[in-house]
């Protein structure tokens, strides 16, 4: 167990309303709980926080959507400090709950958000790779004058041209988001663009799976031991205990094909050659070469399953796109009309096709296995982090009802990724939890029965 540590503790070090004036109003006092959120498909964070006013704040002090809200915690006896700087954009109904006294909750975002809202971008982008351009847009248009964070960006393939056409800084990195190929992981460049509690990322999810858990969580229905075997006296560490769990979902077949797991196709028209070419993806045959990095390795589907009989168009779409294996001035009839002096956009194009069928898998893919758990409060979880997750076995068979489901995954590879985060404080109770959810794109070992065919 951890030295000292307290659970669901916390270690409330600052939280505060600024007004336009500048002036700071400490908020202990007023506080009744919040929760601060954090989500991988989200780009900013928010907040919500509860106040029991009974000293007419919103008079003497008044809030009219302009003010700087400051939180900063951390769990007791750790490191793992959370300060961030939301701008108040709404308050709820009051509540009387006594006389003279009322009950409001303020809602608060990050402030880049309020700024891309009040600002468009009109620039033209000139042979540059993406991740030069995401850094531009985000130090000239974005990032806010008193941002305490930096912005960690994935290193991306080619150059490109684009133009911002009146674009909020946001929308425009979210497309930037899905023009990306990454230098690392070109087949699989499902980047995305989101903020959490250290910084504001643009990665692939690929990039997120492919590093090291931080943190081992046990569903402690009976007690284990480190290789999976029961033993009463042995239970895990306290802060790795989950207090409670929900199984979301373990397929859905008709969403994860919807969204073009098992198979998807790519129709792209190149309109200077007057050409169009079909790229296709099926998920039974191009699971191991086209996403070689998942958390478990292994398919969700069985061998004979009714998907390997796909033509590869269950989602399709279609695209305009450059098909040539050179520049279009290389084409003989081509070759003294097109200069890159007159037209950029056609020696830097976009070439999606590279990488979208399987990213699209990839992304569907997190629609397979998903829970949400909530634990003692713990600032060291935001999201895009791996944790290992180890659920017991249901299993009433002697070899196997004392180890953990083989198909989350055992010691081996438990591995699943936290996409949304919650750290919420009662004051009341004085109780912090941290709530997480958190999901698995394949299985941690082949799918296989154990019954015989007389189903014993």
């Amino acid at each position: 167990m951890k030295k000292d540590y307290r659970p669901k503790q916390i270690d409330l070090q600052k939280i505060s309303l600024t007004n336009f004036q500048g002036q700071s109003l400490p908020l202990d006092s007023l506080l009744y709980s919040f929760s601060l959120y954090e989500d991988l498909f989200t780009n900013t964070m928010s907040v919500e926080l509860k106040i029991i006013d009974a000293v007419a704040l919103l008079e003497d002090f008044p809030i009219t959507g302009e003010e700087l809200l400051e939180i900063q915690f951390e769990t007791p006896t750790t490191e793992n400090n959370i300060r961030a700087l939301f701008d108040v954009y709404k308050i709820s109904e009051r509540q009387k709950i006594e006389e003279r006294t009322d009950a409001y909750t303020l809602y608060g975002v990050t402030r880049e958000f309020i700024s891309s809202t009040n600002r468009r971008i009109k620039k033209a982008y000139n042979k540059l790779r993406i991740d030069q351009i995401v850094r531009n847009v985000y130090n000239e248009s974005l990032k806010s004058n008193n941002s305490i964070k930096d912005i960690f960006v994935e290193d991306t393939l080619g150059l490109h041209s684009y133009i911002a056409p009146k674009t909020n800084a946001l929308d425009f990195i979210n497309f930037l988001a899905s023009e990306a190929q990454s230098k690392k992981y070109p087949h699989q460049s499902s980047f995305i663009f989101y903020e959490d509690h250290d910084q504001w990322n643009f990665r692939t999810i690929t990039q997120l799976i492919d590093t090291p858990t931080v943190e081992d969580l046990y569903w402690a229905e009976f007690d284990v031991n480190e290789k999976g075997v029961q033993k009463q006296q042995d239970t895990p560490d306290e802060s790795q205990r989950i207090i409670e769990i929900d199984f979301l979902n373990q397929f859905d077949f008709i969403k994860q094909a919807d969204g073009g797991l098992f198979s998807n196709n790519l129709k792209v028209i190149d309109p200077i050659l007057k050409k169009a070419e079909d790229f296709s993806f099926v998920y039974e045959k191009d699971f191991e070469k086209k996403m070689p990095i998942t958390m478990g390795g292994n398919k969700v589907i069985t061998p004979i399953t009714s998907h390997a009989e796909s033509d590869g168009e269950g989602h399709s779409r279609y695209f305009t796109g450059k098909l040539s294996q050179g520049q279009y001035s290389q084409t003989s009839y081509l070759k003294d009309r097109i200069t890159e002096e007159n037209d950029v956009f056609l020696f830097h194009p976009s070439l999606r096709q590279k990488f979208i069928n399987s990213t699209t898998a990839s992304f569907a893919s997190l629609n397979n296995i998903g829970f949400e758990l909530m634990i003692a409060g713990n600032s060291l979880f935001k999201p895009g982090q791996m944790i290992n997750l180890y659920i017991p076995s249901n299993s009433m068979d002697e070899d196997n009802k004392t180890t953990y489901n083989k198909y989350f995954g055992d010691k081996d590879n438990a591995k699943f990724l936290v996409v949304r985060v919650e750290h919420t404080y009662n004051k009341a109770s004085n109780e912090y939890f941290t709530k997480m959810k958190v999901v698995k794109d394949s299985y941690a070992e082949p799918i296989e029965s154990t019954f015989d065919l007389d189903g014993n």
